[in-house]
């Protein structure tokens, strides 16, 4: 069996796979973001263990910044605990396996130029949950190419609260999960009518900026914000097109062929690269 580990903000889900080739979710198992992270560790080894004596290999997406090697995280804004932690090694001495590690985006864009929307197109991904991330993926001679970058921390306006860099009134701080209850008191499943216009409209000045800067005809989004509201991304999409001046909006924008699993098969597809 493979393992691929989805962390976020909130949940961690770690999910067991029969092959790397048309890949099938076995099972998965839930567990809650701690933010300590010796104890955030111990428990993802846990879940790992009972899905599967001996894994074959283990892909993890991070919602943060890693090193260049990919093995330790330099910062992860919503989980502080896990700042400066070598989780490469750690996993690996636990559990005498390979273990890949990506930012969460990177990795699910991977997945869904894989397996999912994505296959033989080129597109960017924006994880929309806790948190805002985004990849680039392009096509060069038949290989799949990504382009990590980091849409949360764009700004947006200047009289928003900071994210978890200090960027004031960036997409992250106003529009991600964390910032959202930073800034309404309350999380984004209870915001009403007119709190979720604002948002919309947040989203989609950076949305904006983010095409102004790169074009695409395809935007694919995951993560949990996006899943649970997943009518907001149509009313997202007519909005860019309403503003988006210099190039032509996007044809499509869609959510993740994987639903809540977009992260998931993203860390699973971080061992077929390697």
């Amino acid at each position: 069996m493979y393992i691929g580990i989805d962390v976020g903000g909130t949940s961690i889900r770690v999910a067991s796979f029969n092959t790397l080739n048309n890949p099938k979710l076995v099972r998965s198992i839930y567990l809650e973001t701690l933010n300590n992270y010796q104890e955030d560790l111990k428990n993802i080894c846990t879940a790992i263990l009972s899905l599967c004596d001996s894994p074959l290999g283990i892909g993890m997406g991070i919602p943060g910044i890693l090193d260049k090697e990919h093995s330790m995280i330099l910062k992860l804004p919503n989980v502080r605990s896990w700042d400066g932690q070598a989780t490469k090694a750690d996993l690996e001495k636990k559990l005498k396996t390979k273990v890949f590690l990506a930012n969460d985006a990177e990795a699910a864009a991977m997945g869904e130029a894989r397996w999912g929307y994505g296959i033989d197109k080129s597109f960017l991904f924006i994880i929309w949950g806790s948190g805002v991330g985004g990849t680039a993926v392009d096509i060069a001679d038949k290989k799949i190419v990504v382009s990590p970058f980091e849409p949360g921390h764009f700004e947006v306006r200047q009289d928003g609260i900071a994210d978890g860099i200090g960027v004031k009134g960036s997409l992250d701080a106003l529009c991600g999960g964390a910032g959202i209850i930073r800034s309404y008191g309350k999380p984004a499943a209870t915001l009403s009518e007119s709190e979720w216009l604002r948002v919309e409209k947040d989203f989609a000045k950076g949305l904006v900026t983010i095409l102004t800067i790169r074009p695409s005809n395809l935007i694919i989004f995951g993560g949990g914000i996006t899943v649970k509201q997943s009518s907001r991304i149509r009313v997202i999409h007519k909005m860019v097109k309403h503003e988006l001046r210099v190039f032509a909006p996007p044809e499509k924008m869609l959510v993740s062929k994987f639903g809540e699993e977009t992260g998931l098969y993203g860390a699973l597809a971080l061992l077929k690269r390697r």
